[in-house]
């Protein structure tokens, strides 16, 4: 995402400017293509649609490479060199303002109104914002199976900012290397030729190892690369390929007919609408499908080149200026309030994106006008009746101001909301305690008028960490196997627990009981792992752990498993003849295998309800259909196996008609992959113990 700074160097200088600074036409085209970047970003966050308006990042790219590019030719060509302090010094003053406010108004508000683990997330968050390297934070947590299923990051958008800022710290000090290369031996005249031919062809290599690179990664690690500024340093390298070669295109379309100009314009701008409607980020983005809105960007660009230009009305009118002067700040400001607003008010309420957009234009525009521009044209000096400006302390003043406001409002918000809430009469604590978690469940003629008013447990802040040592076992994606014993190691019960990260999710409530038995669990678990004999690629240790222990040493007495329905795949009828093989398998060695039915699908708007401020934790769950919309994976192999038994533990967790996710006072899942935590696992190994020692006869 660009500044609305960067076109510092085609907008008047402010006040107080070094006498005789000459700057460049605005390009009032290029001010809509911001508008029109930020607005389908803002559309798609907020209404989910187009689906692709995520790629206005990517318009916002190419605009950035070309100004920023454009900016120091302009300098190199007047004074013969790049001043990187001034430079930077401008990029400080154009950025970091507004920038830092947002950050400290969001970490304010995430701590009013959620707190926990994700208040610590945030933080970490914010400092590497602050430093413009949380694109790569993002990056590594984007292939962390356990950051899947999490609500995002309230600044997470800051990812886009730290690319340009990267690129920035190595651009300029290339260009000038590569300027003064290009100015060795080279007459006046000869010299700006040479000059545009260094960069353009210095600069085209970069555009095609980062795009081929994103290719690759994509490919490989579609997370990583959507963040990472190795796979779209490209974007910005189109930009700049566009300013390098800005006064030859300007010839040439000089030297054509009058209509060239706005056929080209339009059709990049019909381009990029094709984009928001087409493109998705699931499959082939970056690479190659961010392609058609980095080109459809710089041809646009390209076709204003040329004085006297003004570029197609959709672009050039005052209101789409306008938008485009403060779209940094809009950007800026309108993603926190889409992440952070479901803690006060449903997703799916009619009002949300009414309000979403509301706030976040009233927190931009006075960010835009009282931090950003005043800050950005910083420069001490004095006024007409002679006396100093300090154009950074009413900046400040301002940015104190705004902070206090919001914060504070969110503070009276939240005790507004809790106030309403309607007190109820807790149980008695011998109750509370018969029908904690799962429980509530499994004994329901005693447990339907017992009621929960402490708060929820584990706090829905802090379930991302509430997992009781359920993957200290668990092998990583492509990782070698990690296999390690629990329970009683001396017991005379052999046991295996076999599968992915839902069979970890459930040890923490099977290992007590284990001890409790005398069983001596061997657990192997991994990313991608199941009990079948076509194992998936991801999980090549365990697989081949699983197949020497269960097939080929001492057998066991029993193997317990789960699987995932939300897994990929997890409808695909190709996975059915290689798990009942390896059931089959394994049970005509004499080992009893239980495979424990997976937990429903959970949904974010849910899980949101859970943590909302003063929500009635009864409604918080999911319709039972769309709860099991996705059929659990070990039905179908069970029914084909000679001996295996299912073990059904729906019940524990749906009543007839709904799927809770707050259970006898517990918040059963961690995310929405549907991990349950460690606390309502703990609840649920005695009952699921019993019926696999009922199915099973261990």
């Amino acid at each position: 995402m660009t500044s609305a700074g960067s076109l510092l160097d085609q907008q008047p200088a402010p006040s107080g400017g070094r006498p005789g600074h000459r700057t460049r036409q605005l390009r009032r085209d290029v001010q809509g293509l911001r508008a029109v970047a930020v607005l389908a970003v803002i559309a798609d966050h907020v209404l989910g649609w187009p689906h692709g308006g995520f790629v206005g990042v990517d318009v916002f790219f190419v605009i950035s490479g070309y100004l920023i590019t454009g900016l120091l030719l302009r300098e190199h060509a007047r004074t013969g060199s790049i001043s990187f302090r001034g430079f930077y010094a401008r990029r400080v003053r154009r950025i970091m303002p507004n920038a830092i406010l947002t950050l400290v108004v969001t970490v304010g508000a995430t701590a009013v109104l959620i707190g926990g683990d994700r208040l610590v997330a945030t933080v970490k968050d914010a400092v590497a914002a602050a430093l413009t390297v949380v694109n790569w934070r993002f990056a590594v947590q984007g292939t962390d199976y356990f950051a899947q299923g999490l609500p995002p990051s309230p600044v997470q958008h800051f990812w886009s900012l730290s690319v340009e800022e990267q690129f920035y710290f190595v651009w300029p000090w290339l260009m000038l290397g590569l300027l003064a290369l290009a100015a060795r031996r080279a007459s006046a005249r000869s010299g700006r030729v040479r000059r545009t031919w260094v960069l353009g062809i210095a600069m085209g290599v970069v555009v095609v190892v980062s795009f081929a690179w994103a290719l690759h990664q994509t490919a490989d690690q579609p997370s990583f690369a959507y963040f990472s500024t190795l796979t779209r340093v490209w974007e910005l390298g189109v930009g700049a390929l566009a300013a390098i070669g800005a006064a030859r295109v300007a010839r040439w379309l000089a030297a054509r007919p009058g209509w060239w100009r706005p056929v080209l314009a339009w059709s990049g701008l019909a381009a990029i609408a094709v984009s928001l409607l087409v493109v998705r980020s699931d499959h082939g983005f970056p690479a190659p499908w961010a392609l058609l809105p980095v080109a459809a960007t710089a041809l646009v660009i390209m076709a204003g080149e040329g004085a006297g230009t003004s570029g197609p009305w959709l672009l050039t009118n005052r209101p789409m200026n306008y938008v485009g002067d403060a779209s940094y700040s809009l950007y800026l400001w309108h993603w926190p309030v889409v992440v952070l607003l479901p803690a006060l008010l449903p997703e799916d309420s009619a009002w949300f994106g009414v309000l979403a957009v509301a706030i976040g234009v009233a927190l931009a525009l006075p960010a835009y006008h009282l931090v950003e521009n005043p800050a950005r044209g910083a420069h001490p000096g004095h006024d007409a009746q002679g006396r100093r400006r300090h154009p950074l302390r009413n900046a400040s003043v301002a940015a104190v101001a705004m902070a206090a406001v919001v914060v504070g409002g969110c503070g009276a918000t939240v005790a507004v909301l809790e106030n309403a809430r309607q007190p109820a009469q807790a149980s008695p604590v011998g109750s509370q305690e018969e029908c904690f978690g799962a429980l509530t469940l499994a004994h329901r003629a005693l447990c339907d008028g017992v009621v929960f008013t402490d708060p929820v447990t584990p706090d829905p802040q802090d379930a991302e960490s509430d997992m009781g040592g359920a993957y200290e076992c668990y092998s990583a994606q492509d990782g070698p196997a990690k296999p390690c014993t629990r329970g009683d190691l001396e017991g005379d019960v052999r046991v295996a627990v076999v599968g992915n990260s839902h069979a970890a999710a459930l040890l923490p409530g099977l290992l007590p009981e284990a001890e409790r038995l005398g069983w001596k669990v061997d657990v192997l678990v991994g990313f991608g792992c199941n009990l079948t004999t076509t194992p998936n690629p991801a999980c090549p240790g365990t697989s081949a752990e699983i197949e020497q222990r269960l097939l080929h040493d001492e057998p066991y007495d029993l193997v317990v498993t789960t699987s995932s329905r939300s897994t990929s795949g997890a409808d695909n009828p190709a996975r059915v003849p290689g798990m009942r093989d390896m059931m089959d398998q394994v049970t005509a060695r004499g080992t009893a295998v239980a495979a424990i039915s997976d937990a429903p699908m959970v949904t974010d708007e849910a899980l949101a309800c859970a943590a909302r401020v003063g929500a009635d934790l009864d409604t918080c769950g999911m319709p039972r259909d769309e709860a099991f919309a996705v059929r659990d994976p070990l039905r179908e192999p069970v029914r084909e196996s000679q001996d295996a038994e299912l073990v059904d533990v729906t019940d524990l967790y749906c009543r007839p008609e709904t799927c809770p996710v707050v259970i006898g006072g517990v918040l059963a899942y961690r995310d929405t992959a549907g991990h349950t935590t460690a606390t309502y696992s703990k609840t649920l190994g005695p009952i699921v113990v019993e019926r696999i020692r009922s199915a099973t006869g261990v």
